[in-house]
Order: C-alpha cells, then sequence, then structure tokens
C-alpha cells in the first residue's frame, strides 16, 4: 500500500508532466501558426504578381462555385430537389412549376452539367474583362492620337 506522502509526490509529478506535455504542446501549435502564417503571407505575395484580369477571372469561376455550393446546400441537387430541403419546401408550396420561374431556372442550372461549365467559364471571362477594363485606367499617352478633324490649312 502506497502512504499519503508517497501518492501525493506521485500525483504532482504526474501532474507536472501533463503541464509540461501541454506546454510543448501548444508550443508546437504556436511554430505550426508562424509557418502557416508565414506560407499564406508568402502566397498571397505571389498572388499578387499575378496579372490583374487573370485573378478577377479566378474571383468569377470562385464566385460561380460559391454560388453552386449554395444551390446545392438548399436542396437543389444533380439529381433533383433535395427531400426535406429548403427547395423541397418552396416546390411544394409552389405546386407545377412554371417553365421559365425562378424555381425552374435554378433546378435546371444545378441539373445540368454543361451549365456548370459554360456559367463558370463565362463568369472567369467576364471577370477577366471587367479587371482588364479597369486596369486601364487613364492614359498618358493621348497626344500621339491624331485626331478626326485638322484645323492646318494648306
Amino acid at each position: 500500500m502506497l502512504d499519503a506522502t508517497h501518492e501525493g509526490n506521485w500525483l504532482r509529478s504526474v501532474a507536472r508532466r501533463c503541464v509540461e506535455v501541454a506546454r510543448s504542446g501548444l508550443n508546437i501549435v504556436r511554430s505550426a501558426a508562424s509557418t502557416a502564417r508565414s506560407g499564406l503571407q508568402w502566397l498571397w505575395r505571389q498572388w499578387q504578381r499575378v496579372p490583374k484580369w487573370l485573378r478577377w477571372s479566378v474571383y468569377g469561376l470562385l464566385a460561380f462555385a460559391a454560388f453552386m455550393l449554395i444551390l446545392y446546400l438548399i436542396g437543389f441537387t444533380p439529381a433533383g430537389v433535395a427531400a426535406g430541403s429548403l427547395a423541397a419546401a418552396w416546390h411544394s408550396s409552389i405546386g407545377i412549376v412554371a417553365a421559365g420561374s425562378l424555381f425552374s431556372v435554378l433546378q435546371s442550372l444545378t441539373m445540368a452539367a454543361t451549365a456548370y461549365i459554360v456559367l463558370g467559364a463565362g463568369a472567369g471571362v467576364l471577370g477577366g474583362l471587367v479587371a482588364w477594363f479597369m486596369s486601364r485606367g487613364p492614359r498618358d499617352d493621348d497626344e500621339d492620337v491624331i485626331p478626326m478633324h485638322t484645323t492646318k490649312r494648306m
């Protein structure tokens, strides 16, 4: 049998060891967080070097992917409306779905695999074009433009 003093020392040593393990684990987590932060900062700097039109194209594709994810979470799936979802509740409140209605358009978007590709590519191109036009800004070489009407007399 262990006496009370020996048992108390044993518990204190176990507690100390647990604290040491927790501290070393915390240091590992801090180190990993610092490494991740440095990596993300490096990645962001590299991303800023990518041409603006390409970055905006990617943003457009990500926006489209987020839109499709939201539709999926609401209940519009490639196999149809998911049972028990918000889309199913909406469908039951409508009854017969009219062609061209918002519900039918959203359902068609999620059911047609080609719609993902076409709309995603379209959103990417549109985002790229918007970024290209926005990045042009005012031009300094306007004096090189030949005027339509000259005022010189011959």
